[in-house]
């Protein structure tokens, strides 16, 4: 799947930016993705919103994995 391989490099790349510059402690990214198909009804407006809710769903997991 096309979204998690660049989701994939985008860790990559954040942590090698972490581990070459020591000023840095910590960088975080958060995003939503979605899957848009021709097929689709889905107004531009519902793939934004739709991500955008993902992407919250993402940071409410990671802070709560982060204080478990």
């Amino acid at each position: 799947m096309v979204p998690f391989s660049i989701i994939q490099s985008l860790y990559k790349e954040l942590n090698l930016w972490k581990n070459i510059d020591e000023t840095v402690k910590e960088i975080g990214i958060s995003f939503g993705t979605v899957i848009w198909k021709p097929s689709d009804s889905k107004t531009i407006i519902n793939l934004i919103e739709e991500a955008d809710q993902r992407m919250y769903q993402q940071k409410k997991n990671k802070n709560y994995s982060r204080h478990n």
